[in-house]
């Protein structure tokens, strides 16, 4: 097994756990209220090449949303 400095991998994956915490947070704020802002459809938009398959399938299911008039955009 390599020698492996968790002092360089651990921000990495503490970036990864706050990406993908963000999406779910912004899904299900987007679910509840029925309401995405423009801030979040930034993020989504900006972060969208990080995200997993999991990930693109949520925000897939935002977009699929959005387009069914069930989640607008503006503000809360």
């Amino acid at each position: 097994m390599p020698d492996v400095d968790l002092r360089e991998v651990l921000p990495e994956l503490l970036a990864l756990v706050d990406l993908a915490m963000s999406l779910v947070k912004i899904y299900l704020d987007a679910v509840t209220h029925q309401v995405i802002t423009n801030e979040e459809l930034a993020y989504l938009a900006g972060h969208q090449d990080c995200f997993d398959r999991t990930e693109l399938k949520l925000s897939a299911r935002l977009e699929s949303l959005i387009n069914s008039g069930t989640i607008s955009i503006g503000s809360r």
